[in-house]
């Protein structure tokens, strides 16, 4: 599955997966990047951090793309960082 998503203004986006097993790869305004990392956290269906990583080893420019895989009620957030 591939969606766009978003103005590059935004800073946050939250994926809520509702089934299991699907990868879904992202890009569109949000991943238009302007010298900015994205930082990624996957929690629980209670909300507590399963894990958190930059998805990139360096800022980035320009428009990139994502590919994640979708575990039911695993709230995914991607948050916008300056370098």
């Amino acid at each position: 599955m591939r969606v766009d998503l978003g103005v590059a203004a935004d800073r946050a986006l939250t994926l809520l997966p509702l089934r299991d097993g699907a990868n879904m790869t992202m890009s569109g305004g949000f991943w238009s990047l302007a010298g900015q990392n994205v930082v990624q956290t996957v929690r629980d269906e209670t909300g507590r951090v399963l894990s958190r990583q930059r998805l990139y080893p360096a800022p980035q420019t320009g428009q990139m793309r994502y590919t994640v895989a979708l575990h039911a009620h695993e709230p995914i957030e991607f948050e916008k960082v300056d370098a």
